[in-house]
């Protein structure tokens, strides 16, 4: 295994120790390696914010990070076309996804990337989206409000539960998604994480640590 897998399990192994997952769960972690693409295939190019693709002429890159810290989404201004990959799909929201950092040591907040790729794209005209799955959708600008409307109601929702206990982010993730954890622990962990995020971007919770692990709770009149 390379060092940056090595170091990419060992991120999501103190992550969770952090988050109080039991080290039953440990084997979800497997699946990290297929992530990749084919190590054997060497860099030849990169892209940024703004740059025209190769072969799609008239589309341009806009970076819209949240579902992953690199994902894009294409756009023609001349006819307010946009491929939008898996930031934008019409009948679910995208998962904000925990991932390791890339650069620096600070954990990604990829709710709140998330959040801003979201109020990036209301300031562009979007005619039509062709989304990463399933068909395309029109009048995106409604649909985003919704989403942003939807997840502070989420958020709302994991404040109650804090305003009544102090709770790790294992036992919120147990209650948020009681069968989903068992199955997709680490997705359904992003999503705790997210409005976690989300609560204490806004001052909405307090954040202790206890013997390493990590301990959440609403914030009360008085709190500093």
């Amino acid at each position: 295994m390379c060092v940056f897998l090595i170091g990419k399990r060992n991120f999501f192994l103190e992550l969770l120790k952090q988050f109080a997952v039991p080290e039953s769960f440990a084997s979800h972690l497997d699946h990290l390696d297929l992530s990749l693409y084919p190590r054997n295939h060497p860099l030849t190019s990169s892209i940024q914010e703004g740059d025209e693709i190769d072969g799609m002429p008239g589309f341009t890159v806009i970076e819209t990070p949240g579902h992953a810290q690199s994902h894009i989404v294409l756009y023609n201004e001349k006819d307010c076309r946009m491929i939008g990959g898996d930031h934008l799909l019409k009948t679910i929201s995208s998962n904000p996804v925990l991932e390791m950092p890339y650069e620096g040591k600070e954990r990604p907040k990829p709710q709140l990337q998330y959040n801003e790729s979201l109020k990036k794209l209301l300031h562009i005209p979007i005619s039509v989206v062709f989304p990463g799955h399933k068909d395309e959708f029109f009048d995106p600008h409604l649909l985003i409000r919704n989403r942003l409307d939807k997840q502070h109601e989420r958020a709302l929702t994991v404040l109650k539960h804090l305003e009544k206990q102090e709770m790790t982010v294992f036992a919120l993730c147990k209650l948020l998604f009681p069968s989903a954890y068992q199955q997709e622990l680490l997705f359904a962990i992003s999503e705790t994480v997210a409005q976690l995020d989300y609560l204490e971007q806004y001052g909405k919770i307090n954040k202790r640590i206890e013997n390493g692990v990590l301990l959440f709770s609403a914030q009360r009149r008085g709190d500093k």
